[in-house]
Order: structure tokens, then C-alpha cells, then sequence
């Protein structure tokens, strides 16, 4: 058995070596479980870690953008990030990041073309406070398909544009670096706007290393804090987007359309890493289908395992959807946005570190 599987590993790493792979040496299903929670109705797209806490982000907020669980136990705590068009308060909020050593929660609002952030301990103490920081984007920085991390106490990480794999953001709101390149190139006439959709991605911040992956392809790759790339891999099923971008200024504001883009299948989402290997949420499925005569969005049901040097591990099959996910490090369990909301909101997946044991990659 032994024998067996490291060749069918050999076998893997060689097609890593030409940047593609379309299997992995082990497959686990999980089955989930919905825990319950005294929130309820809420419309859940991200969720975070901090400490003990469950930070749950709230794409269609009534008052507030922001939901607090106890991470043990998923009882509700309490809500922040207040919604409104005072100073302050959160217009159209978009996306959300999290600094553990800082404990602070930051906000992205499109509406006001800004990122607030909120110390823990005061929402805590008052689920109306107003954030304690304030930082001004600049308005050449386009936000569709914007994803951000920290990437020190004061700076951001961007995972957004058409160029450069990764764009690194001061509390001023400038671009003061741009680090790696993408893994595919924008066609002369293809607008910048639109290939920076095309290329939507996500990305993890781990030691000297930044993990990105990529949700119109099924790609995974690794730059460090130098830009240089440290691994590109396509797998398992070659997806590429479809569709065709239209330039459309809505508002003053320019943007654009997708057409087609219902029909493209969806890659990664979500990327971690634990246990020196790297975890990233995939579906491999249409964005939409056609159900009892109605569109219906797929969502995610595998998450895929690589080593840090980018050969594939082992595909996670999980008995139910979940829309995003995180990893529970101390209780060694993903925790992901389930899809059916009267169950609850969260679906829990027990898994065993085992098979992670005997790996001793390192970046």
C-alpha cells in the first residue's frame, strides 16, 4: 500500500512540475453537522476567527453588517457595524478582514469608498459603537471582485485588478507596492476591469508566503514577500470562464457586465493554511442551473488539500453546500456558511489531522 501511493505521489508531483494535475492520492467524505443558534434570517456570505469569537459577515444587513457568535458554542453575542448614512456608519458594506494580533475587525464600504475598522472590545461593550479607524481608498482602486487581508498592522494586502497578483494598500489608501504576477495574461484588447473580474481571487498571508486562489479557474498559487511565484498549479478540471465583459458606467461610476457568466463553472473560493498544507473551499460545478423551472446557485461541496509546495494531498467530498468556509484550529473542524438558512446558518465538519502527520514540507 505504501508503495503504492507514494508512486501515484510521484506521479502527481511530476505533473506539478508542468502545473497541472487532475486527481489526488487520498479522498475523505465529511459529514456535517448544523449547529443551533438563537440567530436566525440573517444573510451570512463571509466568516472569520478571532480568539474564542465567530465574526459572521451579513451581505443584506436591516441594522448592522456584522454578527458575533461564541465560536465553542454558537450562541449569538451581538451585532456591530452599524448601518446608515451618518459619519461613520456603514452605507453599502462589501467585504470584511480581521487583524488577530490587533483584534480588530475592518470593514469594507463601497458605498463610501472606505475601510472602518472596529476594536473588539468596544463592540463588546456596545453594539452601536463607531468604528475607532477610518481609512480613505483612492478612487483608482477598483472595487469589484475586492478581496482583502492584513497584511501587517498597517497595511493591507489586496487580492483585486488586473495587474499584479497581489497589491499592497497603506492606511492612506495607495497602492505603495504591487507583488507577483498573475498566472494568465490579459488579451490586448480585453478591458482591464473586466480581466480583473476574470482573474477574482482570494488569498491567505502565511509566514513570508502568500497563498492565492482563483474563482473562474481551478488555480492555485504561491508568490512570497518578494513577488517571486513559488508554485502555479491548474487542477483538476482545466476551467476557464466564459462569458463576454461589457464597459458599463453606472451612476458616473465605471463598472461592467458579464454576460454568459451563469453559464461558467466555478473554481476556488476560500484558501488557508494548517498544518503546513494548504486548504482551499472548490466546486468544479456551473455557477447556476435550472431547478423545478427556476435558476438556482450551486455552491461549494469539496475542499481541496495541497502540501505548501503545491502537490495535491487530498480532496475533502462534504455532504451538504456551504457558500464559504473557515478553518477552527483549536477544535479541528471547518466551520462553513450553510445554504438552507432555516436550519441555521453554519455547517460543522469534524476532521482528523492524522494524514497530515507524516508531511514535512515547508515553505
Amino acid at each position: 500500500m505504501y508503495i503504492a501511493i507514494t508512486f501515484i505521489s510521484v506521479i502527481l508531483v511530476a505533473c506539478n512540475k508542468k502545473g497541472q494535475f487532475d486527481s489526488f492520492p487520498n479522498e475523505k467524505k465529511l459529514n456535517s453537522q448544523v449547529p443551533k443558534t438563537t440567530s436566525k434570517g440573517v444573510t451570512l456570505t463571509e466568516i472569520k476567527i478571532i480568539d474564542s469569537l465567530l465574526i459572521a459577515y451579513d451581505h443584506k444587513p436591516a441594522t448592522h453588517c456584522m454578527h458575533i457568535y461564541n465560536l465553542k458554542d454558537f450562541s449569538y453575542i451581538t451585532s456591530a457595524g452599524l448601518i446608515g448614512k451618518g459619519p461613520k456608519e456603514i452605507t453599502n458594506p462589501l467585504t470584511i478582514a480581521v487583524n488577530k494580533s490587533k483584534k480588530i475587525i475592518w470593514v469594507l464600504d463601497e458605498g463610501k469608498f472606505k475601510l472602518f475598522g472596529y476594536k473588539i472590545p468596544n463592540i463588546l461593550s456596545n453594539n452601536n459603537v463607531l468604528p475607532s479607524y477610518e481609512v480613505s481608498i483612492s478612487e483608482k482602486i477598483k472595487l469589484l471582485s475586492f478581496s482583502f487581508n492584513c497584511y501587517t498592522d498597517s497595511l493591507f494586502a489586496l487580492g483585486q485588478g488586473s495587474e499584479g497578483a497581489v497589491k499592497i494598500m497603506n492606511f492612506n489608501g495607495n497602492i505603495i507596492d504591487t507583488l507577483g504576477n498573475l498566472p494568465v495574461e490579459r488579451k490586448e484588447n480585453e478591458p482591464k476591469v473586466g480581466f480583473g473580474y476574470k482573474m477574482r481571487r482570494k488569498i491567505c498571508i502565511h509566514n513570508d508566503t502568500i497563498v492565492i486562489s482563483f474563482n473562474h479557474y481551478d488555480r492555485i498559487m504561491a508568490i512570497n514577500t518578494k513577488g517571486n511565484t513559488l508554485f502555479s498549479i491548474k487542477g483538476p478540471d482545466n476551467i476557464k470562464p466564459n462569458g463576454i465583459y461589457k464597459d458599463v458606467t453606472i451612476n458616473g461610476r465605471s463598472t461592467g457586465l458579464w454576460q454568459g457568466l451563469n453559464n461558467t463553472i466555478i473554481g476556488y473560493r476560500d484558501i488557508y493554511v494548517y498544518k503546513k498544507h494548504i486548504f482551499s473551499l472548490y466546486s468544479g460545478k456551473k455557477k447556476v442551473i435550472r431547478q423545478n423551472n427556476r435558476p438556482r446557485l450551486q455552491y461549494f461541496t469539496k475542499i481541496h488539500v495541497f502540501d505548501l509546495h503545491g502537490n495535491p494531498h487530498l480532496k475533502y467530498k462534504l455532504d451538504r453546500e456551504i457558500n464559504e468556509f473557515v478553518i477552527d484550529k483549536k477544535n479541528n473542524r471547518f466551520i462553513g456558511i450553510g445554504v438552507d438558512t432555516e436550519e441555521g446558518p453554519f455547517a460543522v465538519f469534524h476532521f482528523n489531522t492524522e494524514i497530515f502527520k507524516n508531511n514535512k514540507t515547508d515553505l
